[in-house]
């Protein structure tokens, strides 16, 4: 993560131009071994400007989350579906599905690549953290976030 630590990370960037989109979102945790070993300040995340994480509009947990599709955590369709891959252990699926979500969102942007680089410190702390293993880190890196 560079220095300091993954929650003085995300503070840097807390406040009225930037919100924490957590991916997978934060409400897939639910039921999950994920859920009780990560709190919510330890899950992966990365800053993402206001405009880009209200992207679509809908109801739930704390407010408006960045998707292309508008199945974040306000669908329970889609959040069944992410919670259900981490249940079977499958934090690498879940994470890579709601990453391409979020990278329908930034396509296109002026600061696409600014977004890319906080949401692979993103990937890098699952990996630090255990989450995923350091091939299916790379996959990430290579094949979505044109690293």
């Amino acid at each position: 993560m560079g220095k300091g630590s993954y929650n003085s990370y995300k503070k840097q960037y807390s406040g009225r131009k930037y919100q924490i989109d957590h991916f997978p979102p934060n409400s897939a945790y639910k039921g999950t071994p994920y859920e009780k070993r990560l709190s919510y300040g330890q899950r992966p995340a990365f800053p993402l400007s206001v405009r880009r994480h209200q992207f679509k509009k809908g109801r739930g947990g704390f407010g408006l989350h960045a998707s292309s599709t508008g199945n974040t955590f306000v669908s329970k369709r889609y959040n069944a579906k992410l919670r259900l891959m981490m249940q079977r252990g499958d934090f690498f699926g879940a994470m890579k599905t709601d990453l391409i979500d979020k990278l329908n969102v930034i396509r296109g942007s002026k600061r696409e690549n600014t977004y890319k680089r906080h949401l692979y410190r993103g990937v890098k702390y699952a990996r630090k953290q255990g989450l995923i293993d350091e091939t299916q880190q790379y996959d990430l890196k290579f094949n979505y976030l044109d690293k």
